[in-house]
């Protein structure tokens, strides 16, 4: 059985960006969930939505809920079979 070492992650500077800006607004638990996916994302790359695929390429989004704002936060991806790399960190829909 071929051992497949997991991908590299590579954040993007626009997700750089959007990380620090949701970090310092105190999005809850945002860095235990960005090492969440930093872990299994590597090893499951297909894990998530599907939002747009182009010849062989494709970007997925995975949800988290902000529970102190009571609000969804997406980080966007796409691979290969060498690395992982982290597009964007996004708010999504706020809940009541």
């Amino acid at each position: 059985m071929k051992y497949n070492p997991p991908r590299i992650v590579i954040r993007s500077e626009l997700f750089e960006e959007h990380y620090l800006h949701l970090k310092n607004e105190g999005t809850h638990r945002i860095e235990e969930w960005i090492e969440g996916c930093e872990y299994s994302l590597p090893r499951s790359p297909k894990k998530g939505e599907l939002i747009a695929a182009h010849k062989g390429k494709e970007i997925l989004a995975n949800k988290y809920f902000d529970m102190a704002n009571k609000r969804y936060i997406l980080i966007y991806h796409t691979y290969d079979d060498e690395k992982v790399i982290f597009l964007d960190i996004r708010e999504g829909e706020k809940q009541a």
